[in-house]
């Protein structure tokens, strides 16, 4: 696989990763508008707080992958890398990856949930005030429950 031409083009030529960081710094203006909107916007605090977690973990996605790009700028081999175990921190940072995004598809669960129960009940659901421990609850056990995925 290492021997071929095209990847003999992208290991000597820095297309891929630099392709990867625009795309992924130009994603972060959705994410600065989902906020902005989610904030001004008549949502229910249990909707807002969601979709903020849930956009930010998606900026952590995105700065993770702007971190492998530039490690793969920065190896030694070329711009393509070899193996996802050297050096050690790109591992970690795959694992990062990983486990960030799974905590965002978490949060696309627990959003839809929240919409079934306000469709179930609207009149309770809009005149209730925000869930802080059934949230904080979720949120500390999607990351712990991330946490010892990573271990």
């Amino acid at each position: 696989m290492t021997d071929g031409v095209l990847f003999a083009f992208f290991n000597e030529n820095p297309v891929i990763p630099v392709t990867v960081i625009i795309v992924n710094v130009l994603a972060f203006i959705p994410i600065i508008c989902l906020l902005y909107i989610a904030n001004v916007a008549p949502l229910h605090s249990n909707c807002r707080y969601i979709l903020c977690i849930w956009s930010m973990g998606f900026g952590v996605v995105f700065v993770v992958t702007c971190a492998l790009a530039k490690l793969d700028l920065e190896n030694a081999t070329g711009y393509m890398p070899l193996d996802m175990y050297e050096p050690h921190i790109r591992f970690e940072l795959y694992q990062w990856h990983v486990m960030c995004t799974t905590f965002c598809s978490s949060f696309e669960i627990a959003l839809s949930l929240e919409r079934m129960l306000a469709i179930v009940h609207p009149r309770h659901y809009h005149f209730s005030g925000m869930a802080w421990k059934t949230l904080a609850i979720l949120t500390l056990f999607l990351v712990c429950l991330q946490k010892y995925k990573l271990q």
